[in-house]
């Protein structure tokens, strides 16, 4: 009976020190969304990208989210917090220079309680103008220098969504027509077919 006894209560002490496998919680996460005014644009145009959190189960008390440009194509303008941005009790939106890029920053922090994001809602704006006439896309990016994390600074994930904006290409104005012949000799009641090409061969 002792004997029993004893290899229980050694069976339990084995028991009692083998590693319980934890499990870890999903990580947080956010989505982060830049959308623009304007999807096309030209030359000399401006557009604003508004940058908006989705709803989130997880209160956020910090984040640095940034708008990355390229200068040679937009130019800032100018920036300012959202509705959403205005509820942290410490924030700063601007343009700046950072590891040779532009980009517009935005910088946010509570010095109390998290804010709890219960829908959608616009963090900060930022307005440039179109430098270029070149086809193609002038659309900042999202960047997260700097991260986003909640009131106890675990690290929570951005899901971010860039926004879309295409520079379209000016058209290209005629400069003359020319004709398949310089000159041409009829009879009464002739008749001659002259062929016209527009001048440049991409001319619209």
């Amino acid at each position: 009976m002792r004997k029993t006894i004893s290899l229980i209560l050694a069976l339990a002490m084995l028991l009692s020190t083998l590693a319980v496998p934890a499990f870890a919680a999903e990580p947080a996460s956010l989505s982060v969304t830049a959308v623009s005014d304007k999807a096309t644009v030209s030359k000399g145009d401006t557009f604003t990208i508004s940058v908006k959190l989705g709803a989130s189960s997880t209160a956020v008390g910090a984040l640095q989210v940034q708008l990355v440009y390229d200068e040679t194509k937009i130019e800032y303008q100018s920036s300012a917090a959202g509705e959403l941005g205005n509820q942290f009790s410490s924030k700063t939106v601007g343009d700046q220079e950072k590891n040779g890029h532009r980009e517009v920053n935005g910088q946010f922090y509570v010095d109390g309680d998290a804010v709890q994001i219960s829908e959608e809602g616009v963090l900060f704006t930022a307005t440039f103008k179109v430098l270029t006439d070149e086809a193609g896309s002038v659309a900042p990016t999202l960047a997260f220098d700097g991260g986003i994390s909640d009131s106890d600074y675990n690290a929570i994930t951005p899901i971010p969504t860039n926004a879309v904006v295409n520079v379209i290409a000016a058209p290209v104005a005629v400069t003359g027509v020319e004709l398949n012949k310089t000159a041409v000799t009829l009879l009464v009641g002739g008749t001659e077919q002259l062929i016209a090409t527009v001048q440049p061969d991409n001319a619209a």
